[in-house]
């Protein structure tokens, strides 16, 4: 599947060196650098290749920080301590380990303890890192591949030849499915987004809205030297942004340019520019005032910016429900207002576009109780207002107090600021609020990630985690166990129970997810725990395809929990504290399932034949006991006791395992779905 390696002429770089796995283990690993791949072999081996990347799709190499990885290499040397002060002796760690894989590492580290001096140490805690990343869609996945080698010459130079060979591979396939024309488009494209470029074009940008400001704050004549220079500044202006138009289109031409807002908003100004500019008919030339809008392009350049104008343009649906609910309001107000008022003021109330815009000034609170509600209560009288209103002596001496309350406008006006200018106009800035608040959230999020990818720190993954993310919506046990199922029959297609190697990569290619997955060899080993859930034709079949996938969906949780850890901003402390205790209760589950109940209670295992007996016995009965106890209660004459109550939660928690088959165990890593394993649990 793989392909095999080309001739030694071919090759750039051939050497052993260690690969770190998505478990956070180093492996040797035999890397032979070509002119088309990076081809990963096992140490001793020269023909069958495990896992490949070809150099057309690398996107990046890059000097990786070792600390980060040395830390996960630590941790895991403190818990194989543990396990051997806990196991009583090495030899005990290393027999009590629960699959080969785990003994070889046991024992290596073992052996590493036991010979090892503190040069070795040194020797082993200077290695050097370096990653390779991978097109997302293309034939890896977007998969990081992080190898070590010992010292940075050695590193630098894996480093440069990659880089060297990726070049000239991404040349040569450009080359070959590229026309003339394309080869334009991409020079074109990565000259315009040069941020030299970008930084120029937003000079230009500043600098028209400046002169523009300047021509109105002036105002010259029309024939004075004032005017010329201003609007031969506006012409040069006009070709200017009408070049970089072009380019903008050619460069990203044609969907992409149609998918940017920025780019067809920037169209649309310098049309019109260009219109109003040789266009003398009647109305065209106040197209010219567009020009004042080239300013905004800036948004579109400016990362903080852009920021704000994407979170508002995010909130325009959700603030359009709202101010529809308030406009409907509002204008239910608008036609009783005609209703009642039409005779009192014909100004304010006489149709409904009148009463509608009278109701939107009272939103505002321009004036509405002195212009609008007083002027049309019962008794008013608009000479005495006038006169009485701005002398205050005289309407002391004639007893003047002002028109009596009208209650009927008292209720109008008086729900109508309570419920539209007090609550709707409110919900409306608190919807804003709101989703501006989750774009901008959602920015920061990009912005983490791009940080995080700048500061090394790269996010772990495995082959198959867009299926398992698919996998991961599941409502129930037997929901799971039915998408498993389902999953095993469509991939098995010749129907002989079992998936090989060759079968379950070339099924997962067409499975309809993104990224699309690449499964290679190496990754076929980690699933199957280096062959240990695979039978002597290297097959597995449903039983084991079931407790592969299950283990793998509970070790995707725990990456995307680690994901997450990594991308919560340092400022967001009560975040970063739950995830950081969701984490250690994952750890604290797999210690118990690996350490507690994993290396004591193991099929395999001699001292589990008696323990099984027990449990067997003792779940039969519970079965007898539980029968009984249903006759008797059958017989008793209170209906209401004809069916046995429930137990307690922790009782049910605590027989649920002994009854059969059960899915309480799949939590802690043991797996397993007949009455047997239930019951070695």
């Amino acid at each position: 599947l793989m392909g095999s390696l080309p001739p030694k002429d071919r090759r750039y770089l051939d050497a052993v060196l260690e690969k770190r796995s998505h478990d956070a283990s180093w492996a040797k690993r035999r890397c032979v650098l070509t002119d088309t791949m990076f081809a990963l072999l096992r140490e001793d081996d020269d023909t069958a290749i495990k896992d490949a990347i070809p150099l057309r799709e690398v996107t990046r190499v890059r000097a990786a920080e070792a600390s980060k990885l040395e830390m996960n290499d630590h941790i895991d040397d403190l818990q194989m301590e543990r396990m051997s002060s806990l196991g009583g002796g090495e030899e005990d760690s290393v027999q009590s380990a629960p699959n080969p894989a785990r003994k070889l590492k046991v024992a290596q580290s073992m052996s590493f303890k036991k010979g090892s001096s503190m040069k070795d140490v040194d020797t082993e805690k200077h290695k050097c890192n370096f990653e390779i990343f991978t097109e997302a869609e293309g034939f890896n996945s977007g998969k990081v591949y992080v190898l070590r080698v010992r010292g940075e010459a050695a590193r630098d130079e894996w480093i440069r030849q990659i880089e060297e060979a990726a070049a000239r591979a991404s040349e040569a396939h450009f080359s070959e499915n590229s026309t003339n024309i394309e080869k334009a488009q991409l020079w074109t494209k990565s000259f315009y987004d040069s941020d030299t470029v970008q930084l120029i074009i937003a000079f230009f940008i500043c600098a028209n809205f400046i002169i523009n400001a300047a021509q109105f704050e002036v105002n010259p004549v029309e024939g004075t030297v004032e005017y010329t220079f201003f609007n031969d500044a506006d012409v040069a202006f006009t070709h200017l942004f009408g070049v970089e138009l072009v380019v903008n289109l050619f460069a990203n031409w044609f969907w992409e340019f149609l998918a940017d807002g920025w780019s067809c908003f920037d169209f649309i100004v310098v049309t019109v520019s260009y219109i109003s500019m040789f266009s003398d008919a009647p109305g065209f030339s106040h197209l010219r005032l567009m020009r004042a809008f080239r300013v905004m392009r800036l948004f579109g350049r400016l990362r903080s910016l852009r920021q704000i104008i994407t979170s508002l343009t995010a909130s325009i649906l959700p603030v359009l429900n709202a101010f529809l609910i308030m406009f409907l309001v509002t204008s239910i107000y608008a036609i009783l207002g005609v209703s009642f008022f039409k005779d009192r003021n014909e100004e304010f109330f006489g149709t409904f576009t009148k009463s509608l815009f009278t109701l939107f000034q009272v939103c505002t609170g321009d004036g509405w109780a002195s212009d609008i509600a007083r002027p049309i209560f019962a008794g008013y009288d608009m000479a005495s207002e006038e006169k009485y209103r701005y002398n205050i002596t005289l309407a002391k001496e004639h007893n003047y107090l002002g028109p009596d309350l009208d209650g009927g406008v008292v209720l109008f006006f008086g729900t109508f600021i309570v419920v539209v200018a007090w609550t709707l106009l409110q919900v409306v800035v608190a919807v804003l609020l709101d989703n501006f608040t989750t774009a901008a959230n959602e920015e920061k999020e990009r912005d983490a990630r791009q940080k995080s990818d700048s500061d090394g720190r790269v996010p772990s993954v495995f082959a198959i985690d867009s299926l398992l993310a698919v996998l991961a919506h599941f409502d129930t046990a037997k929901d799971l166990n039915d998408r498993i199922t389902c999953l095993f029959e469509v991939l098995d297609t010749d129907d002989n129970n079992s998936l090989s190697y060759s079968e379950l990569s070339t099924g997962l290619k067409k499975i309809r997810v993104s990224p699309q997955i690449s499964l290679s060899r190496e990754d076929w080993d980690l699933m199957t725990e280096q062959g240990m859930h695979a039978n002597a034709n290297d097959e597995i079949d449903l039983a084991n395809f079931l407790l592969i996938m299950r283990r793998q969906l509970k070790l995707y949780v725990q990456r995307q929990m680690a994901n997450a850890v990594e991308m919560v901003p340092p400022e967001n402390t009560h975040a970063s504290t739950v995830l950081f205790v969701l984490k250690l209760l994952m750890v604290g589950v797999d210690d118990i399932a690996e350490k507690g109940l994993g290396d004591r209670y193991e099929a395999d295992s001699a001292s589990a034949v008696p323990i099984k007996k027990r449990m067997d016995n003792l779940e039969l009965k519970l079965d007898k006991l539980q029968g009984c106890l249903e006759q008797v209660l059958a017989r008793l004459p209170d209906p209401a006791l004809a069916a046995p109550p429930p137990p307690p939660p922790l009782a049910e928690e605590f027989l649920s395992p002994l009854r059969g088959p059960s899915m309480a165990w799949h939590g802690f890593g043991l797996g397993g779905g007949d009455a047997s394993e239930a019951s070695t649990g």
